[in-house]
């Protein structure tokens, strides 16, 4: 979940071990320089990037509203914004960030707005978490994932953004 004062959010996770075929996956989803990065890789690692790769795509598509309908293939995520040849692409930048995750996930964060902190507490039990105003400005929170045989929420990142 993620919500924002200022600006569009989009924030993926992801468990490393969800893919079956990473060399298939990043055929499929990886732009030319992406797969050559990735084939640059030993082995070991492939996996790992495939996924920080995957995880910033997919908050980048979330962000614009596209979703799915973006070829991920078109959109190359290697630096802090994306870069995208996609129809009905939005033409302002978005900018990616990551989020740390629990031990075996991946997390990646995208915006509309350029943040200036990023900042991590625990949540507590409460699977309801509330909104809370703030004398310092707008505020994003994200949570990063439910984890465990029940929902339960892991985290969330607050973040300044420029401008607030």
């Amino acid at each position: 979940m993620a919500v924002s004062g200022h600006g569009l959010v989009g924030v993926d996770i992801e468990d490393l071990d969800s893919i079956s075929d990473a060399d298939a996956m990043a055929r499929a989803t990886l732009t030319a320089s992406e797969r050559q990065r990735f084939g640059s890789l030993p082995d070991r690692d492939r996996t790992a990037w495939l996924l920080w790769a995957w995880t910033r795509k997919e908050c980048a598509m979330k962000v614009t509203g596209l979703g799915l309908r973006a070829a991920p293939g078109l959109i190359d995520v290697a630096g802090p914004t994306v870069s995208a040849a996609v129809p009905r692409w939005p033409s302002g930048t978005i900018h990616l960030y990551e989020l740390n995750a629990p031990t075996g996930s991946v997390a990646a964060l995208a915006t509309t707005v350029p943040l200036v902190a990023l900042h991590r507490f625990e949540l507590p039990d409460d699977p309801y978490p509330r909104l809370v105003s703030s004398a310092t400005g707008p505020q994003l929170l994200s949570v990063a994932a439910p984890v465990g045989p029940k929902p339960q929420l892991v985290s969330v990142a607050t973040a300044e953004v420029v401008g607030g």
